[in-house]
């Protein structure tokens, strides 16, 4: 958990240190570039999810389950998330369209993969 969050910084910082500050005005970022957002967007979730380990709740406790599926459902958004700054990322690299369509591609198969995870977890935890 630690490790995500901090890598996500890290690419957060490694951006502005390229760009040498947050060049885009409000006004602009909907004709210009939705990557900048969605990024800034997908860092701040890393820290709620980071925010929300730390006051988890004890497993016995009834808002345990409420916990569970908030953390799960804002990590699935957050692989979204990426998924789609990959794509977005993917048009401003030097690549072949073929990516980015694989990208577009793989997005509801990791979905799919998270929640028949998820699924599978549920279900040996009843067992």
């Amino acid at each position: 958990m630690m490790s995500a969050v901090g890598f996500t910084f890290l690419g957060f910082i490694f951006i502005m240190v390229y760009n040498e500050r947050w060049n885009y005005k409000p006004a602009d970022l909907p004709k210009l570039y939705l990557h900048p957002v969605l990024g800034l967007m997908t860092f701040l979730f890393a820290l709620m999810q980071l925010i929300m380990a730390y006051f988890r709740p004890h497993p016995r406790t009834p808002r345990r389950s409420l916990f569970n599926w908030a953390h799960f459902s804002l990590g699935i958004l957050m692989l979204m998330l990426a998924s789609i700054l990959t794509a977005t990322g993917l048009t401003k690299a030097v690549l072949p369209k073929q990516a980015l369509w694989f990208e577009i591609a793989f997005l509801p198969l990791m979905i799919y993969g998270g929640l028949e995870g998820r699924n599978i977890w549920l279900q040996r935890r009843k067992d």
